[in-house]
């Protein structure tokens, strides 16, 4: 095994030690905190707060109903392909090098686009997410807006207190 091999494998080994203990940590967090668990951007749980603080008028809930529901849909579809991304990029980072005939640059470039896959789908819930908040902000008061403000922000921060 070349000095580069060992290099690698050792940098890769560490950098799925580093994903698995950051996916535990964020696991353990969110299960020990209960403010994070119950007010998480889950687009369940936003719904349900959406109709229980925002005194919607019939007219605005049944205007939000196809945002939300569509909403929801490809939420669901690109939470499943950022799982399905991020368990290639590992997949693909643990196995680099272990093939003692693999090219090296395969292996990089295979790392390389799963990460690439896997920016791609979290950039493109990002941008759901926005495009939904404006989508929404459209059949809303003022003052309903700035509550769906303060709660997007608090569900970043992790803190619904007020």
């Amino acid at each position: 095994m070349t000095r580069l091999q060992i290099i690698t494998m050792v940098a890769a080994s560490a950098l799925v030690s580093a994903i698995t203990t950051s996916l535990i940590t964020i696991q353990w967090h969110d299960h020990h905190n209960p403010a994070h668990q119950n007010h998480a951007p889950d687009s369940h749980d936003f719904h349900t707060w959406l109709h229980t603080n925002l005194d919607l008028t019939e007219a605005q809930s049944k205007a939000l109903l196809p945002i939300e529901e569509s909403f929801t849909a490809e939420q669901k579809r690109l939470r499943v392909e950022i799982a399905s991304a991020a368990d290639d990029l590992a997949h693909r980072i643990s196995h680099q090098g272990s093939d003692q005939g693999s090219d090296q640059g395969q292996d990089d470039a295979a790392v390389t686009n799963a990460l690439e896959r896997l920016d791609h789908a979290q950039a493109a819930l990002h941008r759901l997410s926005l495009s939904h908040f404006f989508q929404m902000k459209k059949e809303l008061t003022p003052e309903q807006t700035k509550q769906i403000l303060r709660w997007t922000h608090d569900s970043i921060v992790g803190d619904h207190s007020h």
